[in-house]
């Protein structure tokens, strides 16, 4: 296989050998009969799940097709041109009757919606019908609006339990530990290394799906034990911690956009070993460490 002039044959055979090797198939399977069984025996209408177009949503569209139920996709995190997985090729969407016919079809959901325009205009674009795709709910973006330049109010620090007089990092992950994990050894090393007056107060908040909190704080206090590192558990809003931060350090995460909707600049890690497409590539204000 050639493309832009590149053989890439021995990449795609790596990637899929990777992926057959990973527990995900496993989930995808188990995902896919639950949810042809739950279809069958409860018979429910709807069956509303979050929509990322990710793997485990087309098992979840197989296991309900020549069912009754119908599938709702709801995007509700905030994606730019560089969220590739909401950008598709000309009409790769186009629906086919994949309910009731052609078993190899790509499986779509019978609505897709989503509490920004983005996704939205970028899944019709790519060939999804018009008619089932809805902008819709509440956007929870202008509450973080509100706290533009707030960030630093002395009550709100109080309230997360933090002491004052110091510039506030907010450490965040993302779902893919390998990255997480590079990001923290050198921003553990930065830290260390900080001059500028006191040492800054670092808060940090784990993705749910790769809560590395006990990591965080063994790694932050070995680099750097004069820092004062407080850690939150992935229960707290994120909008509650932006409301206290002077910046944020992230990898490629939504998160990033969130801060710059509530002013406060987010610090993108790019890590030197893996080739990252990041969410913030495509946002000027963003900077880049």
């Amino acid at each position: 296989a050639v493309f832009e002039g590149i053989e890439v044959s021995s990449l795609v055979r790596k990637e899929l050998a990777c992926g057959l090797g990973s527990a995900e198939v496993g989930v995808n399977d188990v995902v896919w009969v639950g949810g042809r069984r739950f279809a069958e025996s409860e018979k429910p209408s709807h069956l509303i799940h979050w929509g990322e177009w990710q793997p485990v949503e087309k098992a979840l569209w197989y296991g309900t097709r020549n069912t009754r139920t119908r599938t709702v996709a709801l995007q509700h995190s905030a994606s730019s041109e560089m969220f590739l997985n909401y950008r598709f090729l000309p009409n790769e969407l186009v629906r086919e009757d994949y309910r009731t016919g052609d078993a190899d079809a790509m499986p779509l959901p019978d609505l897709f919606a989503s509490t920004g325009h983005y996704a939205v205009e970028a899944a019709i674009a790519g060939g999804f019908p018009p008619d089932r795709a809805r902008v819709c709910g509440a956007i929870r973006y202008p509450g973080l609006v509100d706290l533009r330049r707030g960030n630093t109010d002395r009550g709100e620090r109080d309230g997360l339990g933090l002491p004052g007089g110091r510039p506030v990092i907010l450490f965040v992950t993302a779902s893919k530990r390998a990255d997480n994990l590079s990001m923290l050894k050198a921003f553990g090393r930065a830290v260390a290394d900080w001059q500028e007056g006191a040492p800054p107060i670092v808060i940090a908040k784990c993705h749910p799906f790769d809560p590395m909190e006990d990591l965080i704080r063994e790694a932050l206090a070995e680099a750097a034990p004069d820092v004062y590192t407080k850690v939150f558990g992935t229960d707290v809003p994120l909008d509650e911690l932006l409301s206290t931060a002077d910046v944020m350090v992230g990898n490629s995460s939504a998160s990033g956009l969130e801060a710059l909707a509530a002013g406060v600049v987010p610090l993108f890690f790019h890590n030197p070993y893996v080739y990252d497409v990041s969410a913030l590539y495509s946002v000027t204000d963003a900077v880049f460490i």
